[in-house]
């Protein structure tokens, strides 16, 4: 649905005769009315019309719910966007302090650098591309592995909760066969023997298997990738 555009005529003033009074036969009071009419059909049409829609139509559509302005408003939190794609972890300014400091201090042999300047416009450091990857990966995800232990819901701590995780056992390839063999989980929809939780994920069965197991030599270690 498309929002309703105002299309009242406001040109009240310019519709009433030079003499309103004498020539239009208006009294005072009328004319005092005249001259508040287009502010008042702005009012209607924002309070009527204007607002209805945005409350009925588009922040349910834009954000999946039954949110009106007001209370779309009122549940914002600082550094967290409503639809939750930047994480309080990404939009912290230790971790942009962090890669920063850790970035200006570089200074690459080569020629493709990029500079870092301080307060006063001078140079500070430089940093190549490479350099600004790998600063920035632990934004996007984080990577292991682990030893299997044979114990059913057994977590592994990452520090936050990954909107996906994909477990490799065989070497970190995929053996074929069992589809117990790979496992993808996301935040919201669990995988077999394996879950997010808001500080990493659990594992157990064909994911935990320790390496002493009837089943785990050839499994263990289990590599991993989280994204964030």
């Amino acid at each position: 649905m498309e929002i309703t555009t105002l299309t009242t005529d406001l040109n009240h003033h310019q519709a009433q005769d030079d003499n309103p009074n004498d020539s239009g036969g208006l009294t005072a009071a009328q004319y005092k009315v005249v001259c508040d009419q287009g502010v008042n059909d702005i009012k209607d049409y924002l309070n009527g019309t204007h607002i209805p829609q945005l409350d009925a139509e588009h922040l349910p559509y834009i954000y999946g719910g039954t949110q009106t302005i007001k209370t779309t408003m009122e549940t914002l939190t600082a550094g967290v966007m409503p639809d939750a794609s930047v994480t309080p972890a990404k939009a912290s300014t230790d971790f942009l302090y962090g890669v920063i400091g850790a970035l200006s201090a570089i200074t690459p042999a080569t020629a493709d650098k990029i500079p870092f300047l301080d307060t006063s416009g001078s140079v500070a450091g430089y940093a190549t591309v490479e350099n600004m990857a790998g600063a920035l990966k632990p934004l996007l995800y984080t990577s292991g592995s682990y030893a299997g232990n044979d114990t059913n819901d057994r977590p592994i701590t990452l520090g936050f909760q990954p909107s996906a995780v994909l477990i490799l056992p065989y070497g970190g390839i995929y053996a074929g066969g069992s589809l117990l063999n790979l496992a993808l989980a996301l935040a919201s929809v669990p995988a077999q023997n394996l879950s997010v939780t808001a500080t990493g994920f659990t594992v157990s069965g064909p994911l935990n298997y320790s390496p002493s197991s009837p089943y785990g030599s050839d499994r263990s270690p289990y590599r991993y990738i989280a994204l964030r």
